[in-house]
């Protein structure tokens, strides 16, 4: 993967359109070299889980998936992108998207409002904001690549943590 690579992050078919295909420039994605899975504890709704960077800036957030820890537990069916095959991983879930991408020894993270991509009325323009800061036709994309070995180290410590107990913010 060179830094001019586009990779496609997102695409879906639109009714009575053509697809929209969202690829992202490599070189633009943030360069995060370790992470970890921060908890918090919501009320009712229980635990809920973001990969965060060590300056604990946000790298991918689940905002929809309540009770985390169950899930890690497998008390609850899983369904956050703990382990990943070569295939990725995509979330979608009201109005939020997230795609997750295995390339060689890296993962790239998108996260992005499905709702206002699918309003993007011809082929999606992109704008580089910043280090994973994108625009696509004005709508926000945060865009990530972390190491595999650091992205699966934190899901793993972060089951360890849910399997002794509730989590800790």
């Amino acid at each position: 993967m060179t830094s001019g690579d586009l990779i496609v992050m997102f695409e879906i078919g639109r009714s009575g359109e053509s697809d929209l295909v969202v690829p992202l420039p490599a070189g633009a994605a943030r360069v995060v070299d370790d992470v970890q899975i921060r908890f918090d504890h919501q009320g009712a709704l229980g635990w809920h889980a973001r990969v965060c960077a060590p300056d604990a800036s946000v790298v991918l957030n689940f905002p929809w998936c309540d009770h985390v820890d169950a899930m890690l537990r497998g008390e609850v069916a899983n369904e956050l992108p703990s382990e990943l095959s070569e295939a990725g991983w995509t979330g979608l879930e009201q109005g939020w998207w997230a795609s997750i991408q295995v390339r060689g020894q890296d993962c790239l993270l998108a996260e992005t409002s499905l709702d206002a991509l699918i309003e993007i009325n011809g082929a999606p323009e992109t704008l580089v904001v910043g280090p994973g800061q994108i625009e696509v036709s004005g709508v926000p994309v945060m865009w990530t690549r972390v190491p595999l070995a650091a992205y699966t180290a934190a899901w793993a410590s972060a089951i360890e943590r849910c399997t002794r107990g509730a989590p800790a913010e």
